[in-house]
């Protein structure tokens, strides 16, 4: 049997059980992760990856603000978490999206979401580093089943 065939088949059995408002907000999911790394890919072609990384998040404010504004969910959280907030968001700017948008100027598209695909794995042994998380059986399961679905999805690439 080959990988596509597996891929149809497991694809089937999942939806299967799905309703269609859950099938529409997967498929909507798959394309804007899936498309991701492609479009930093293309912007950073002709424009600074700084500029790529921050206009990214400004858009996806513009996005979220009036959802959060129209359904009511946006309050205010206090000074002490709003700093907190404003650190982590800061962290994740330059750490995470800023520093995969500088990556992608000289890696592929490709290569840079395998990294990014990992960051649960690096997440998961730093959080044991500083005492966040305990090492169990469950979680050594469920990092196993990442990353097989890493090598499964670039397996082709790898060889």
């Amino acid at each position: 049997m080959r990988k596509t065939e597996v891929f149809e088949i497991s694809l089937l059995l999942i939806f299967s059980a799905l309703n269609s408002k859950t099938i529409i907000a997967i498929c909507i999911v798959a394309i804007v992760w899936g498309t991701t790394f492609l479009g930093i890919k293309i912007g950073v072609e002709t424009v600074p990856p700084w500029f790529v990384a921050g206009f990214r998040q400004f858009l996806a404010s513009l996005i979220l603000l009036p959802i959060l504004i129209y359904k009511k969910n946006l309050k205010w959280i206090g000074w002490k978490n709003f700093r907190v907030q404003i650190i982590l968001a800061s962290l994740m700017l330059i750490g995470a999206n800023g520093l995969t948008t500088v990556a992608e100027k000289e890696l592929t598209s490709s290569l840079t979401s395998l990294i990014s695909a990992l960051s649960p794995v690096f997440i998961f042994i730093g959080s044991m580093i500083i005492g966040m998380e305990k090492f169990t059986f469950r979680t050594l399961i469920g990092l196993l089943m990442g990353f097989s679905g890493i090598l499964f999805i670039f397996w082709d690439g790898i060889k």
